[in-house]
């Protein structure tokens, strides 16, 4: 008889959860001829009706692992929207995907919260901070619905030759470990102004994380050591 590992239940579910977000992208059917698991099993453990046992467990992280599932997914999906950006990192099934993939190196971070530093990534804040347990802080990225007294406030002199504000409530950004998020990274000038922001309120960046990521930041990061990890999936 075969012995298998014995899974603790956040690992099963866990497995669960990837499940989850591939079904987003990939019919059952589908998942059922790559994972080699019947298609009905697959539908109560995405919807957490069933959880899977320890040699089911072990069978779908071996698959997962052999096709390297959730990378080629990810690449896959971003080669087929790489034509329209705004769908592709609207996408919660390559959200979620993305976020569980990074989940496990996210933890070891020691982050207090994470930030959204764009409209746009909201969605794949909520995802990191729901995966991660922590708080999420959102800037007032509209300066007419701003109320809260106590602000940090820094502006900068945007890629599209504008002057832009970034604000924020001080209980997001004073002595804190801090997680930014975005979906597309592409203003350096925006980047630099949103950790002078962080300094003065005397806040740890502990890491950014993205889709995209412009040149231009990739090589001011690259230049600046940030004492900080840095995770994302194409440069534009």
């Amino acid at each position: 008889m075969t012995n298998f590992k014995r899974f603790k239940r956040n690992e099963k579910i866990k497995v669960m959860k990837i499940l989850r977000a591939l079904n987003y992208i990939y019919s059952l059917r589908h998942l059922e001829s790559l994972l080699e698991i019947p298609y009905q099993s697959l539908w109560k453990y995405i919807n957490m009706l069933s959880i899977p046992s320890d040699e089911v467990t072990a069978n779908i992280l071996a698959k997962l692992n052999e096709l390297k599932l959730i990378d080629q997914t990810i690449n896959d999906f971003m080669s087929m929207h790489k034509n329209n950006v705004h769908e592709l990192v609207s996408d919660i099934g390559l959200l979620s995907l993305y976020a569980l993939k990074l989940e496990d190196d996210l933890r070891d971070q020691d982050i207090d919260i994470i930030i959204p530093i764009s409209g746009d990534s909201i969605p794949f804040a909520t995802i990191l901070a729901w995966e991660l347990g922590l708080k999420m802080c959102i800037p007032f990225f509209d300066t007419k619905k701003v109320e809260d007294s106590k602000i940090r406030v820094t502006w900068y002199h945007s890629h599209y030759n504008n002057i832009e504000l970034f604000i924020i409530s001080t209980t997001c950004v004073d002595d804190l470990n801090v997680l930014l998020a975005d979906t597309v990274l592409d203003d350096v000038e925006k980047l630099k102004a949103i950790l002078h922001l962080l300094k003065s309120g005397n806040s740890k960046l502990k890491g950014v994380v993205t889709v995209y990521i412009g040149k231009d930041c990739l090589n001011f990061i690259e230049k600046h050591p940030l004492q900080s990890v840095t995770y994302y999936i194409a440069v534009i």
